[in-house]
């Protein structure tokens, strides 16, 4: 598994931003 998909997994209830600045929203990244 990538840490990309667990990031989004984690993200289905919470919002963050990655390192790179991506911002991960309900699995989703905008």
């Amino acid at each position: 598994m990538s840490a990309r998909k667990t990031l989004a997994t984690l993200s289905r209830s919470c919002t963050f931003s990655t390192p790179t600045g991506e911002v991960l929203y309900s699995g989703e990244i905008y």
